[in-house]
């Protein structure tokens, strides 16, 4: 074979005299020796004998081989690939007779192009090395990897390449070899039918149902547990609601409803996936729940917490559980406050947290946006008002920043009270104006909110960008998240949906290839693997006893009944009534805001107790605390497809 035209190219020598068993073996022979080369081959024509079946000539042609052929020249002609460069080189595969093999006659040995630098570039060079290398055993590596929690097509490709130096696999082979696997397993009937089949069949579901669009396409999926089902008996008062995306290959939303336990942790309370995240999806969901809850005689929930950002989520909330108190997530808001002030603050770097965490570029998502409400104005990542647009925040680097920095905030002490017309309170940057909302939403009543409001309007008067998203955004809504308000709702000291995110599904897996029933899966195993993990937390909480316990004999008999976490807030309570039955603490009036939030005793009446010389018992708890609490007999319900 002659050196490459123009490229220098000198190709190692080929036995081009060898006589071949069969034409595949002719072809994979040359196909071998050129593709080291970086020229990738294939087949443009073969012809056989119609007696005997065999084929008796295949030509062989480079991948560049050919012209290019404008469209506009060429209407009724095949439209080549502008890579073409008509490439000389030819070789024909024929038939021997005589010896009943295959041999070569070269008609041109010449390449007149650069060769391919890697292989991964040519489609054909990967094809040649995953059929030399086994397309069942490659397939058999891609279904394996494609198990594992968190593994993109791209991080399967360059694992198999690792592991195999000699084989070229990219990322879109990965993703057809998973949508070819996908096929068999769904079948005839596609993936959201089989999904529907499979929890029709499943025993572990206690219910589910399907919605039809109006293109009769199901357009909603809500589905339940048996597990979900006794979690949710044990603790029913409160539930939080979560939309996830970019999770499924059909790009559906899912609807996480979880509630807590006594220990606080969380359970699930059921999932649903709709087409479109919009009021009616969010309503439907909703509503099948509720009717799984009337059906299992479980009580709708107290409060109900969702995220700011899902206008339409809470909306759906409010509809369905009209009787319930609804709230959102201060953590959200604080959130959406931090992502805001990096957005919208006037003024160069100025030595703050929040601010040295800013990215330049950080990426937008908004997915299929419902009508919001009036004044609602949200911005996305790139610093842009969407007027009318709710934004569901995707958990990128921006936002994991800003969770941290606000999850710092929450948890820093409240600064000293500083009369407004006197010296600053908070600093002059961005992090003073974020401290100065959270100070905003800590007020204990709405006259001190408003007093705290006008010191921050009076202590960043330039920041008019930033007020004015808070005044119309935020302050609206104040009543379903700020102290004065909430206190007053029977959440338990619930006020953040975090430790909804932290049993999140992208922590299982990120993604957005999977199918429906690798979904459910993933699903159930989370659901699985709380359920163990909460019965060895419930164990180590029934036996578990501290010792400076017996110092306070009021408490003596509900040791056992709840947690430890609540028993030291109970003692907290304790102390506080000791200390004012000894004159150490000035006497108040009670309010009934600790009892009507957490559910637990106060220190008047923990001081009523102790001065009869009685113990409080487990009565004077709300059941939400009790470890262990009698349940109803679960009753399963067919599902309707």
């Amino acid at each position: 074979m002659a050196a490459a035209a123009g490229t220098g190219a000198v190709p190692p020598p080929f036995a081009y005299d060898k006589i071949y068993r069969t034409d595949d073996e002719a072809y994979d022979a040359i196909a071998q020796a050129q593709n080291a080369l970086g020229f990738p081959l294939s087949k443009k024509r073969s012809k056989a004998n119609p007696k005997t079946g065999i084929k008796n000539r295949i030509d062989v042609r480079c991948h560049k081989s050919g012209t290019y052929r404008p469209w506009k020249h060429n209407s009724n002609q095949y439209q080549t690939s502008s890579r073409k460069s008509n490439c000389p080189f030819y070789v024909i595969i024929r038939f021997d007779k005589n010896t009943g093999g295959f041999f070569f006659e070269v008609v041109s040995e010449e390449h007149n192009h650069e060769p391919v630098e890697n292989p991964l570039d040519s489609c054909r060079s990967r094809r040649q090395s995953q059929v030399h290398f086994g397309l069942l055993r490659l397939e058999k590596l891609v279904e394996a990897r494609s198990r594992i929690p968190g593994l993109t097509s791209k991080d399967i490709a360059e694992q198999i390449v690792s592991e195999h130096p000699n084989l070229a696999v990219s990322r879109h082979d990965v993703l057809c070899m998973q949508n070819k696997l996908r096929r068999s397993r769904t079948g005839a009937f596609g993936t959201v039918q089989t999904f529907l089949d499979s929890l029709a069949e499943s025993d572990k579901v206690f219910y589910f149902a399907a919605d039809k669009g109006p293109d009769d396409k199901v357009a909603r999926i809500f589905w339940i547990y048996h597990s979900n089902i006794e979690d949710w008996k044990r603790s029913p008062e409160v539930l939080m609601l979560d939309t996830s995306y970019k999770i499924n290959r059909l790009k559906m939303p899912l609807l996480q409803i979880s509630g807590a336990t006594p220990l606080h942790t969380n359970f699930s309370a059921g999932f649903g996936l709709t087409v479109k995240d919009d009021l009616a999806s969010f309503t439907w969901i909703l509503k099948q729940l509720k009717i799984t809850a009337t059906k299992a005689r479980i009580p709708l929930p107290v409060v109900v917490l969702t995220d700011f950002d899902n206008v339409s989520l809470k909306k759906a909330s409010e509809e369905v559980f009209d009787t319930s108190e609804q709230q959102v997530c201060m953590w959200q808001v604080i959130k959406d406050v931090t992502l805001a002030i990096q957005r919208k603050w006037i003024g160069g770097p100025d030595g703050s947290v929040i601010m040295s965490n800013r990215l330049p570029n950080p990426p937008t998502r908004v997915a299929n946006p419902p009508s919001p409400p009036p004044n609602y104005a949200p911005y996305n990542r790139q610093g842009q008002d969407l007027q009318n647009t709710p934004l569901e925040l995707e958990i990128d680097q921006a936002a994991e920043r800003a969770i941290q920095i606000s999850w710092q905030a929450l948890q820093a002490p409240p600064p000293p009270d500083v009369p407004m017309g006197g010296p600053r309170k908070f600093s002059e940057n961005a992090d003073g104006i974020r401290d100065a909302w959270i100070e905003v939403c800590r007020a204990e009543t709405e006259t001190e909110f408003w007093q705290r409001w006008a010191q921050l309007c009076y202590e960043f008067p330039i920041q008019k960008e930033i007020i004015t998203y808070l005044h119309d955004t935020l302050v609206p809504e104040r009543h379903q998240f700020a102290q004065y308000s909430v206190k007053w709702f029977h959440n338990f000291g619930i006020r953040m949906i975090t430790r909804n995110k932290s049993s999140h599904l992208k922590d299982f897996f990120e993604s957005s290839s999977t199918d429906l029933c690798q979904l459910e899966q993933h699903i159930w195993e989370m659901v699985s693997a709380y359920c163990e993990t909460y019965e060895v937390s419930l164990q180590r909480e029934l036996g578990r006893r501290q010792g400076h316990w017996d110092e306070f004999s009021v408490v003596k008999d509900i040791e056992l009944s709840v947690g430890s976490k609540t028993m030291e807030e109970i003692l907290r309570r304790v102390r506080c009534a000791l200390d004012e039955l000894q004159g150490s603490l000035p006497s108040q009036t009670c309010t009934g805001q600790f009892r009507k939030q957490m559910g637990l005793p106060c220190r008047h009446e923990i001081l009523a107790l102790v001065r009869k010389s009685e113990m409080l018992q487990r009565e004077h708890i709300d059941r939400h605390w009790w470890l262990k609490r009698p349940e109803l007999p679960t009753t399963g319900i067919e599902g309707i497809g």
